[in-house]
């Protein structure tokens, strides 16, 4: 991420996170909104419409977080494993900014459910070519930027390894930890056991 870009980011991260007050008007008037109107956005709605060529395709747009995310689902059951290869899409609704990586989750059987074992996220890494499902990502690209030209891509990996050392999430409790991601502001409190290219 170049220091241009790392810069506007931190700036629209400020304008809905004030130093002095987690959470401001702003933000709580974007979380309402998505809580009231429980539907989402026309051109949202189409962008899950058009990625259906890829996979099937579970809106998560409903979740209380300040972004709108869809994933492409992928299960595998081996015995009492369970691996989720998820492709997820998050736009933000607080700057003009979308990511979309592999998601990956390990899990296993319980008499409880299914127990997450580990959760990791990349991109492009070769190591994970054996468990991705091969994508367009130019194609992914032009289709988000059909519905929202005027946003840009932000590689997940800038965005969750880069951190801000005042404010708190939305979402987030109040801890003793005092840096979170840009990713946790902009999207939502995902938090990975790895995160790779």
């Amino acid at each position: 991420m170049d220091h241009e870009l790392y810069q506007e980011i931190l700036n629209t991260i400020s304008a809905y996170y004030p130093i002095l007050n987690p959470g401001s008007s702003q933000l709580s008037e974007i979380i309402s909104g998505k809580i009231e109107n429980l539907d989402a956005p026309s051109d949202f709605k189409s962008l899950c419409r058009d990625l259906t060529s890829i996979g099937k395709v579970e809106d998560l747009s409903y979740l209380q977080f300040p972004n709108l995310k869809l994933q492409v689902e992928d299960v595998e059951n081996v015995g009492n494993y369970r691996t989720l290869k998820n492709f997820a899409v998050c736009i933000s609704m607080l700057g003009p900014y979308y990511t979309f990586f592999y998601e990956i989750q390990f899990k296993m059987k319980t008499s409880d459910g299914f127990l997450e074992l580990s959760r990791v996220c990349f991109l492009k890494d070769e190591k994970f070519k054996f468990i991705r499902k091969d994508l367009d990502f130019a194609e992914i690209d032009s289709k988000i930027k059909s519905k929202y030209p005027t946003y840009r891509y932000v590689d997940h990996y800038s965005l969750l390894v880069n951190e801000v050392d005042r404010g708190l999430p939305y979402g987030e409790l109040e801890t003793d930890k005092k840096k979170y991601s840009f990713f946790r502001y902009l999207f939502d409190t995902a938090t990975f056991d790895k995160i790779f290219q």
